[in-house]
């Protein structure tokens, strides 16, 4: 009997084909719908994607080792999952969107650096309205909170405007300076950041990271992106700084309570963008950004190599 891989997407035909040359032996499965999902899943060694995971997972009859998902941050998986996870590899897509993300990233810094958000408010009310001065990146100081793969690659992209860049690992609390010689703790320079991009996955250990206590140490001229995940920053601090000018703006593409609520204070705050996570689009049809990963990723398990992007489940990400 073959093993069976289930893909849990629309697979195109060149997909398809890349992954049947690279076991040639395997039945590869691919569905959309539930009610399949949960009979395609009784014999997978090895399920790609995560629609439907979840509801199917407890269908296998323990065939299944390994869980490939096309997200990065895989929480909500953890939590749906649960049990029906446990012994299983679990891999995510860590790296795959970080061009994508990192663009629209600095969209939304140049968003507020620029003051466009506000420009296109005057121009819905019709009024010309040009700014006296506005802020330049160069020589600014900005700090990444979540200096994982996507925090490094926005890092690598700030630089080229001139920016001193500070990378916080939440795993040490640390950073070092320039000559790696004094080691400081990160909180120590928010005072003199002026951008903050939250890259942060969401884990018992990141709840309001950024929270009170952070947010108040920022200068009026300071704003803050989060392009994480929502939870790591503390939302209702955040709306009372900004209403109060007290931080000079902010712009989230995650939010606590998805999608926002008509009446959501959100809304109303005029130095706040709102960002409907959209950092990474939605992808319906292929070629899916995900793919050349799960291709290299099956190969490797074939060949019973070490694969790429294995998730710890206990620390979430």
């Amino acid at each position: 009997m073959s093993k069976t891989l289930l893909l849990l997407y629309k697979a195109s035909v060149a997909h398809l084909n890349n992954l049947q040359k690279i076991a040639p032996d395997w039945s590869i499965l691919h569905t959309t719908e539930k009610v399949v999902a949960e009979k395609m899943i009784e014999n997978a060694e090895v399920v790609m994607g995560n629609h439907h995971l979840c509801e199917s997972l407890p269908f296998n009859k323990q065939q299944l080792k390994w869980v490939q998902t096309n997200s990065v941050g895989i929480d909500f998986i953890l939590k749906k999952c649960g049990s029906n996870l446990e012994g299983k590899i679990v891999t995510n897509a860590k790296g795959v969107y970080n061009n994508e993300i990192c663009e629209h990233t600095i969209g939304l810094i140049l968003t507020l650096q620029r003051n466009l958000h506000l420009i296109r408010d005057a121009q819905q009310e019709h009024r010309w309205e040009r700014p006296m001065q506005l802020p330049l990146l160069s020589g600014k100081q900005a700090m990444i909170i979540g200096y994982g793969s996507l925090g490094k690659a926005i890092e690598e992209k700030l630089t080229m405007f001139g920016m001193k860049i500070f990378g916080v690992n939440t795993n040490t609390q640390y950073f070092f300076d320039e000559t790696n010689t004094t080691k400081k703790h990160w909180k120590e320079l928010l005072p003199a950041i002026e951008i903050v991009v939250l890259a942060l996955p969401y884990t018992k250990d990141t709840i309001n990271y950024f929270g009170e206590k952070e947010i108040v140490q920022l200068s009026p001229n300071a704003i803050i992106i989060n392009i994480g995940r929502a939870g790591t920053l503390d939302e209702k601090t955040l709306y009372t700084q900004l209403i109060a000018g007290k931080i000079r703006g902010a712009a989230l593409d995650v939010f606590n309570d998805e999608p926002l609520d008509a009446t959501h204070p959100a809304w109303d705050i005029k130095n706040l963008f709102v960002s409907p996570h959209m950092a990474r689009s939605r992808e319906i049809n292929p070629p899916f950004q995900f793919e050349k990963l799960f291709e290299e990723n099956f190969s490797r398990y074939i060949n019973k190599k070490p694969l790429l992007n294995i998730v710890d489940t206990i620390k979430g990400y």
